[in-house]
């Protein structure tokens, strides 16, 4: 899509990797994701591992990328019949969605990618300056 090219500094139509998978919580459907690699970035685990650990524990320690700024932003959307179906929710039912950007500790665009959460799920933030 335009905006992750965009943010992705890549063109439409550009090969890159994306990730597309349910999140659950024991067998419990609570979200999905779909994330956009920078055409720079290499995923190189065993599809395993996407299967049971988070892609912030892959890319700090399996891969060894440290994450320096993640840019978020949240807004509550109607979910469309394809995802709807996916999630196995009502198709307008209210989703959370979470658009993010994942940069390296050099400033250098990892990831761009939206993850959209079902009710009743919540986030909890808590952020620091760092001196």
């Amino acid at each position: 899509p335009a905006r992750a090219a965009d943010r992705l500094n890549c063109s439409v139509g550009d090969p890159v990797l994306a990730l597309h998978r349910l999140r659950l919580i024991d067998s419990t459907c609570i979200g999905m994701e779909l994330r956009y690699f920078s055409p720079e970035f290499h995923l190189d685990v065993p599809l395993a591992a996407l299967e049971t650990e988070g892609l912030h524990e892959l890319l700090e320690e399996t891969l060894g990328t440290k994450i320096g700024r993640i840019d978020a932003a949240l807004r509550a959307v109607s979910a469309e019949a394809e995802d709807a179906a996916l999630l196995e929710i009502a198709p307008g039912a209210p989703l959370l969605v979470r658009s993010h950007t994942l940069y390296d500790t050099e400033g250098v665009v990892i990831l761009h990618g939206d993850s959209s959460y079902v009710e009743p799920f919540s986030f909890r933030y808590s952020a620091s300056i760092r001196t």
